[in-house]
């Protein structure tokens, strides 16, 4: 049905009438997914998620940076460390694992992948000074790595449901998180 198609307006090729625009059926199926976007501190770089890959790009849209392929199909959530040297990928494959990606943006290099639980990975955030990283699963539970090394330090299994957003307090002495 109409509900699974998108119309969308293209320029006409050789008219030169502003505004008048050809309507274009686009399947919805076919239409890209972006679940994740991150701006770098100093706003100079723009993070897009993919299907196993994020994108760089620069933020005054001038041109691809680098792309991160990763293990996880499903990208959830996109996060520069605090001095920008650092981007955190978490998400997923459904129904198979979780994972937490940790990139050197200088290099566009991978320095840790872990992989936690048999599900996806949700809302992940760096405290103020990027040694440690918060994020939710589908387990139901809260999870701080650090960084360096790429270990768990912490669970939280309070929840009844998803946990989809984990933060730190903004003098770093509480774990926040939403179900």
């Amino acid at each position: 049905g109409d509900a699974d198609f998108l119309f969308a307006g293209e320029p006409l090729q050789g008219i030169d009438q502003p505004g008048l625009l050809m309507a274009r059926q686009i399947h919805l199926g076919d239409a890209p997914v972006i679940t994740a976007l991150a701006y770098s501190p100093d706003s100079k770089l723009l993070a897009v998620s993919g299907f196993h890959e994020t994108l760089v790009h620069k933020a005054d849209g001038s041109g691809l940076v680098s792309r991160l392929v990763g293990r996880a199909q499903r990208i959830e959530t996109l996060q520069f460390s605090p001095d920008g040297t650092l981007l955190a990928v978490t998400g997923g494959s459904p129904a198979l694992f979780g994972e937490v990606q940790f990139w050197e943006m200088g290099k566009s290099r991978l320095i840790s992948s872990t992989t936690i639980g048999f599900d996806t990975l949700f809302g992940g955030a760096f405290n103020k000074d990027g040694s440690l990283f918060a994020f939710g699963a589908a387990d139901n539970r809260a999870r701080v790595l650090n960084v360096k090394q790429g270990k768990q330090i912490m669970r939280f299994d309070a929840h009844s449901d998803y946990v989809l957003g984990a933060t730190f307090s903004l003098k770093n002495d509480h774990l926040i998180t939403v179900s």
